[in-house]
């Protein structure tokens, strides 16, 4: 999966609503929409786990930090943490 960084406007204190639109068109994209939303869960693993369970929960973690990274990286100097607390990691 190849990395695209978002290319909007860095959110700042007059453009929420068009960063928002724009973040959560980056967010459905990228396929970090679910993580962000709490709507995706970690991989489980059996005991002992396969290679595929491994990959799918390495694959959740990386998507997972990487939207938080890619939020905060896309917000200026503006605390957004309160937007990313569904993101489990």
């Amino acid at each position: 999966m190849t990395f695209t960084k978002p290319t909007f406007p860095l959110l700042n204190n007059t453009n929420y609503t068009s960063w928002a639109a724009n973040m959560s068109a980056w967010l459905r994209v990228n396929g970090y929409w679910r993580i962000v939303k709490g709507l995706a869960r970690v991989p489980s693993l059996s005991s002992p786990p396969t290679e595929d369970q491994l990959e799918a929960q390495e694959l959740y973690f990386t998507k997972a930090q990487d939207s938080k990274n890619q939020s905060k990286n896309n917000s200026s100097n503006l605390d957004i943490t309160e937007y990313a607390v569904n993101i489990k990691t």
